[in-house]
Formats: structure tokens, sequence, C-alpha cells
């Protein structure tokens, strides 16, 4: 009868274990796989020159741990659908926080504005932020 209620007890605390051990297992996997990113500030000149190089710099904020993403700027015409060269980087952060990076992109077209784009994806394709900013092109 004593051998019974120790084994029971046994079973008992073998489950509630493995109950806790699976709920910090899911806590840390879920950290681990939530990376997501917020485009926090965008700098690039107001107004820029057709075939001209400008720099975009891009103030982010992660709230995951172990970010591994590429980060990507281009410009657009938008609506006519035409897509000028871009420059893309991968960055690398261990810890959450903020930091940013600049890109230097160019604007090969003869129009009054183009959209910037700027794009964070993961490294399987995945869209983690993107943002959009306006500027003037002067011909």
């Amino acid at each position: 009868m004593l051998s019974a209620i120790i084994k029971k007890r046994a079973y008992e605390f073998i489950f509630i274990f493995s109950i806790i051990f699976v709920l910090f297992a899911l806590l840390f996997t879920q950290e681990s796989l939530t990376r997501s990113v917020e485009i926090v500030d965008i700098k690039c000149p107001s107004k820029v020159k057709v075939g001209e190089t400008f720099p975009v710099n891009i103030v982010f904020r992660t709230h995951g741990f172990n970010l591994i993403a590429v980060v990507q700027a281009y410009v657009s015409t938008g609506q006519a659908g035409q897509i000028g060269p871009y420059e893309r980087t991968m960055v690398y952060m261990q810890n959450p926080g903020t930091s940013n990076i600049t890109l230097s992109i160019s604007e090969p077209f003869v129009v009054t504005k183009v959209d910037v784009i700027i794009e964070f994806l993961s490294p399987n394709g995945q869209g983690l932020a993107t943002r959009t900013v306006t500027i003037e092109v002067e011909t």
C-alpha cells in the first residue's frame, strides 16, 4: 500500500515537473522567435537631384533577442511602378534596443517626387517592418 502511494506521488511529481519544463521551453522559444522591429525615424534629404546619391539614416528598435534581418532601401515612382537601384545590408542584434544604420541610394528618374521605401526582412524574406518617405526631385 505504501509503495502504491509513493508511486502515485512520484508520477504526480514527474507530471508537474514536465509541465513546468514544457512551459519554460515554450517561453524561451517564443522569446527567441519574436523578432519584431519598429522603425522609429528615417532621416533623408527633403530634395534630391536626378542621379544624385543620398544617405538614408534609419533609426530602429528591436523587441526580441537575436535579430537577424535584411534592411533594404530603394526609390519608387509610385503609380508608374518603376523601382530604382537599391542598397541592402544585414543587421545583427543580440539584445533588444535601439540602433541606427545608414544606406546610400540614388535617384535615377526624371520625375517630381519619389518614394523612398525602407524594408526590414527576415532571412527567409518575411516582412518585419516597412516605412515610406516621399522626397522631391529637382530636375
